[in-house]
Protein backbone atom coordinates (compact mmCIF):
# COMPACT_ATOMS: atom_id res chain seq x y z
CA UNK A 1 0.00 0.00 0.00
CA UNK A 2 2.81 2.30 0.89
CA UNK A 3 4.73 1.64 -2.11
CA UNK A 4 2.22 2.91 -4.33
CA UNK A 5 0.64 -0.07 -5.17
CA UNK A 6 -3.23 -0.40 -3.70
CA UNK A 7 -4.11 -3.12 -5.96
CA UNK A 8 -1.22 -5.21 -5.20
CA UNK A 9 -2.10 -4.37 -1.34
CA UNK A 10 -5.72 -5.37 -1.75
CA UNK A 11 -4.71 -9.10 -3.17
CA UNK A 12 -2.32 -9.61 -0.15
CA UNK A 13 -4.87 -8.36 2.80
CA UNK A 14 -7.52 -10.69 1.13
CA UNK A 15 -5.31 -13.68 0.91
CA UNK A 16 -4.15 -12.50 4.66
CA UNK A 17 -7.65 -12.49 5.85
CA UNK A 18 -8.76 -16.17 4.13
CA UNK A 19 -5.97 -17.58 6.03
CA UNK A 20 -6.42 -15.89 9.21
CA UNK A 21 -9.11 -17.47 11.73
CA UNK A 22 -9.33 -14.08 13.39
CA UNK A 23 -10.47 -12.38 10.51
CA UNK A 24 -14.14 -13.04 9.91
CA UNK A 25 -15.02 -9.71 7.61
CA UNK A 26 -12.90 -7.65 4.79
CA UNK A 27 -15.13 -4.68 5.82
CA UNK A 28 -12.84 -4.30 9.31
CA UNK A 29 -9.66 -3.87 7.84
CA UNK A 30 -9.46 0.01 7.65
CA UNK A 31 -6.82 -0.05 5.07
CA UNK A 32 -8.93 -0.98 1.93
CA UNK A 33 -10.59 2.25 2.06
CA UNK A 34 -7.30 3.48 1.63
CA UNK A 35 -6.61 1.09 -1.42
CA UNK A 36 -9.69 1.87 -3.30
CA UNK A 37 -9.36 6.02 -2.85
CA UNK A 38 -6.08 5.49 -4.20
CA UNK A 39 -6.97 3.56 -7.15
CA UNK A 40 -9.32 6.54 -7.84
CA UNK A 41 -12.63 3.97 -6.97
CA UNK A 42 -14.02 6.70 -5.05
CA UNK A 43 -17.22 5.24 -4.16
CA UNK A 44 -15.96 1.73 -3.20
CA UNK A 45 -13.30 3.51 -0.62
CA UNK A 46 -16.46 5.63 0.60
CA UNK A 47 -18.49 2.03 1.24
CA UNK A 48 -15.35 1.26 3.26
CA UNK A 49 -14.87 4.28 5.23
CA UNK A 50 -18.42 4.85 5.82
CA UNK A 51 -18.04 0.92 7.75
CA UNK A 52 -14.56 2.86 9.37
CA UNK A 53 -16.37 5.61 10.43
CA UNK A 54 -19.12 3.38 12.36
CA UNK A 55 -16.41 1.56 13.59
CA UNK A 56 -14.10 4.39 14.76
CA UNK A 57 -16.24 7.55 15.13
CA UNK A 58 -13.89 9.34 16.29
CA UNK A 59 -10.85 8.94 14.41
CA UNK A 60 -10.01 11.69 12.13
CA UNK A 61 -8.00 9.83 9.11
CA UNK A 62 -11.57 8.43 8.83
CA UNK A 63 -13.61 12.09 8.49
CA UNK A 64 -10.48 13.40 6.05
CA UNK A 65 -10.20 10.26 3.63
CA UNK A 66 -14.03 10.27 3.59
CA UNK A 67 -14.59 14.27 2.90
CA UNK A 68 -11.68 13.79 -0.24
CA UNK A 69 -13.40 11.57 -1.42
CA UNK A 70 -17.14 12.66 -1.68
CA UNK A 71 -15.00 15.94 -3.28
CA UNK A 72 -14.00 13.95 -5.83
CA UNK A 73 -16.79 12.44 -6.77
CA UNK A 74 -18.41 16.17 -6.61
CA UNK A 75 -20.32 15.06 -3.40
CA UNK A 76 -19.13 18.38 -1.69
CA UNK A 77 -22.37 18.73 0.40
CA UNK A 78 -21.77 15.45 2.07
CA UNK A 79 -17.77 16.32 2.10
CA UNK A 80 -18.90 19.44 3.46
CA UNK A 81 -20.47 17.68 6.58
CA UNK A 82 -17.50 15.39 7.09
CA UNK A 83 -15.13 18.31 7.35
CA UNK A 84 -17.71 19.72 10.08
CA UNK A 85 -17.37 16.59 11.86
CA UNK A 86 -14.17 16.37 11.95
CA UNK A 87 -13.67 20.09 12.93
CA UNK A 88 -15.80 19.42 16.22
CA UNK A 89 -13.03 16.12 16.54
CA UNK A 90 -9.69 18.20 15.98
CA UNK A 91 -8.51 21.55 14.61
CA UNK A 92 -6.22 19.86 12.36
CA UNK A 93 -8.05 19.47 8.85
CA UNK A 94 -5.01 18.85 6.99
CA UNK A 95 -2.25 17.43 8.40
CA UNK A 96 1.23 18.81 8.34
CA UNK A 97 2.93 15.66 7.83
CA UNK A 98 1.07 13.35 5.14
CA UNK A 99 3.20 9.99 5.33
CA UNK A 100 2.62 8.25 1.87
CA UNK A 101 6.06 7.82 0.29
CA UNK A 102 4.08 7.72 -3.25
CA UNK A 103 4.06 11.44 -4.28
CA UNK A 104 0.67 11.23 -6.49
CA UNK A 105 -0.72 9.43 -3.48
CA UNK A 106 0.01 12.30 -0.92
CA UNK A 107 -1.30 15.15 -3.76
CA UNK A 108 -4.58 13.06 -4.32
CA UNK A 109 -5.15 13.25 -0.85
CA UNK A 110 -4.01 16.50 -0.45
CA UNK A 111 -6.22 17.97 -3.18
CA UNK A 112 -9.43 15.93 -2.13
CA UNK A 113 -9.09 17.40 1.27
CA UNK A 114 -7.88 20.88 -0.18
CA UNK A 115 -11.01 20.68 -2.45
CA UNK A 116 -13.56 20.70 0.42
CA UNK A 117 -11.84 22.80 2.83
CA UNK A 118 -12.04 26.03 0.53
CA UNK A 119 -8.42 25.84 -0.21
CA UNK A 120 -8.75 24.95 -3.53
CA UNK A 121 -11.49 26.72 -6.10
Amino acid sequence: MWGGQPDVAVEHWNTSIRLSPRHRNVTEHPLFGLAHFFAHRYDEAIAYFLTDLANMPRNPEVHRYLAASYALTGRMEEARQMIDRLRAITPIILPRIVSFRDPEQRELFLSGVRLVAGEEK
